[in-house]
C-alpha cells in the first residue's frame, strides 16, 4: 500500500490511538526506539524538549483518557503523514477528545420534539398508524410502529406528528421521550441498549446510584418497568440501525406506546407494524411549496413547479422545505419560478448534497453562512445559540439570530426553543462548506475555544 491510511472519524482517544497502531503497521511496524529517534529530531527542529519513549509508546496503548494532540501529531508526522492529512487528523484529535469528556452516551429528549408546521400529505400513513395504535390497544398489546424508507424521505416528521396526534387524541401518555439511536450517522457510533435504557431511568426519575447497580439490560428494563408503575410511556426511536438494535428496549406495558424510524427493513413482525415511506405525492408537494410561497409562483407556473418537485426535489420533504425556504426569502420575493431554476442549476451536484442545499447556503449573508458552515465542527447532538457562539466566538444574542434565520430557511431543526440540530444530510453539507470556505486557522481557533468551555464545564461538574 503506497499511500497511508486515510484519517476515519474518531469518537473517543482510543480511536485515535487505533489509526496511529495502522500507520505504523503501515510504516512496517516501527520500533518505539526508532519513533522515539524521529519524533525528537522533529521537535529539535522547533528548539522543543525532548519527549520521552514511553510517552510514545503510551499513545499506542488501549484505554487512553486524554490526548496530547501535539505528541499524536509529531507521531504521524515522522511516520510520514502529509500536511493535508496532518491538519484532519488535528481536527478530529480536538472533536475525540472534546467528546472524551463532554457527550453524554446516549441522545434523548424527555418530550415529544416540535412539528414543522408547513407539513403537508401523508394522512393515509399517519391513519394506518393510527389504526395500529388502535387495534393493538384493543387487544390489550404494546402497539409498536415503524416507519422505514430513504434518508430525507420524511420519516421523523412522521414520527413527531404522530405522536403530538396520540396526545391530541386524548391517549393518556404521561411520559414521553425521544431517543435518537444515530443507527446511520458516520459522526457518531450508534447508541447500544445498554446506554439508552440507563438514559431512559434517569430521565424518569431514577438516581444514579440505582441505575449504576443495574447490570443487565433485564434488571434496567424490570426497573423501569417498575419505576412507571401503571403511568404509560410514549417511546420514539429515531434512526434504529436494526431490528435486534430495538428489540430489548421495547417496554411491553399496558398502554404504552412504542414509534420508531429506520432506513431498512424491519423483522419485527410479532410485534410491530411496519410502515413504508415513499415519496410524497405531487399534489402535497405542491401545497408544501405553496404554503412557503407567498407570492403564488407555484399556482401560476405548474409546469415550473412540477420540474422543481420531480426533478430537482425527488419529492423529498427534506428538499422540499429547502427549496420552500428559498421561496419565502423576501429578497427573493420577486423572482420567477424561472430565475429561481436557472440559479440553481448553476450549481454542480458534487458541490454539495444536492443543488437544494447548495442554493439555500448561497442565499445566506456571510455571517450566517459563516455560522451554517461552523456547525460542522459542533461535536454534540443538538446545540443551543451559547454552545455555537463559543465556536463562532460571537455573542449569544447575535448567534441566537443567525440560527433562528437557518431555522427559517429551513436548514435546522428545533427539536424545542433555542436547541436545534442539523439533519444528518444537511451535516454532511455543512462539513464540505467547511473545509472549502473556512481556514484551517480559523478551524482550530473555533476548536480551541469549544475545548475550552467544554473543559472548565466538566471540571465544575
Amino acid at each position: 500500500m503506497h499511500q497511508p491510511p486515510a484519517v476515519p472519524q474518531c469518537h473517543t482517544p482510543d480511536e485515535v490511538g487505533a489509526y496511529l497502531n495502522q500507520l505504523r503497521a503501515w510504516c512496517g511496524g516501527v520500533s518505539f526506539h526508532e519513533l522515539t529517534m524521529r519524533v525528537n529530531a522533529v521537535r529539535d527542529s522547533r528548539a522543543e524538549e525532548p519527549v520521552a519513549e514511553q510517552a510514545i509508546y503510551d499513545c499506542f496503548q488501549p484505554g487512553l483518557r486524554r490526548l496530547d494532540r501535539d505528541l499524536v501529531l509529531d507521531i504521524a508526522r515522522s511516520m510520514g503523514l502529509d500536511q493535508s492529512q496532518l491538519l484532519l487528523l488535528e481536527r478530529v484529535c480536538w472533536i475525540a477528545d472534546g467528546r472524551s469528556a463532554t457527550t453524554t452516551p446516549t441522545d434523548v429528549t424527555p418530550a415529544i420534539p416540535e412539528g414543522r408546521e408547513e407539513f403537508s400529505g401523508r394522512q393515509d400513513l399517519l391513519a394506518q398508524a393510527m389504526d395500529a395504535v388502535q387495534e393493538a390497544i384493543a387487544s390489550r398489546k404494546s402497539p409498536v410502529v415503524v416507519f422505514t424508507g430513504p434518508a430525507g424521505i420524511g420519516k421523523t416528521e412522521l414520527m413527531i406528528q404522530l405522536a403530538h396526534r396520540l396526545k391530541s387524541k386524548g391517549y393518556n401518555l404521561q411520559k414521553q421521550c425521544f431517543v435518537d439511536l444515530h443507527g446511520f450517522d458516520s459522526n457518531v457510533d450508534p447508541s447500544g441498549p445498554d446506554d439508552v435504557l440507563a438514559s431512559l431511568l434517569r430521565q424518569v426519575g431514577v438516581r444514579e446510584p440505582a441505575v449504576l447497580s443495574l447490570a443487565t439490560l433485564d434488571k434496567k428494563m424490570a426497573k423501569l418497568r417498575q419505576h412507571l408503575g401503571r403511568q404509560p410511556i410514549l417511546l420514539m426511536f429515531d434512526n434504529v440501525a436494526n431490528s435486534l438494535a430495538m428489540r430489548d428496549l421495547l417496554p411491553h406495558m399496558p398502554g404504552s406506546v412504542v414509534i420508531a424510524t429506520a432506513q431498512h427493513g424491519f423483522a419485527l413482525d410479532e410485534f410491530a407494524t411496519v410502515i413504508e415511506v415513499g415519496p410524497l405525492d405531487y399534489p402535497s408537494c405542491a401545497e408544501l411549496l405553496d404554503t412557503c410561497d407567498r407570492t403564488g409562483r407555484i399556482r401560476r407556473e405548474p409546469e415550473l413547479a412540477a420540474w422543481f418537485i420531480d426533478e430537482i426535489c425527488g419529492r423529498r420533504p427534506l428538499d422540499l422545505v429547502a427549496l420552500g425556504g428559498q421561496l419565502a426569502d423576501p429578497e427573493g420575493m420577486a423572482w420567477t419560478l424561472s430565475d429561481h431554476a436557472n440559479r440553481l442549476m448553476t450549481f454542480r451536484l458534487e458541490e454539495g448534497v444536492n443543488r437544494v442545499l447548495a442554493g439555500s447556503c448561497e442565499r445566506l449573508d456571510p455571517e450566517t453562512r459563516r455560522v451554517f458552515r461552523l456547525l460542522g465542527l459542533f461535536p454534540g447532538y443538538d446545540f443551543t445559540p451559547y454552545d455555537i457562539a463559543i465556536l463562532t466566538d460571537l455573542d449569544a444574542q447575535r448567534t441566537s439570530d443567525y440560527l433562528q434565520r437557518l431555522h427559517e430557511r429551513n436548514l435546522l431543526l428545533r427539536r424545542s426553543e433555542h436547541r436545534y440540530r442539523l439533519h444528518s444530510l444537511v451535516a454532511e453539507f455543512t462539513h464540505r462548506l467547511l473545509f472549502r470556505e473556512e481556514s484551517t486557522t480559523s478551524q482550530r481557533a473555533a476548536l480551541r475555544r469549544h475545548h475550552a468551555a467544554a473543559t472548565m464545564s466538566h471540571r465544575a461538574a
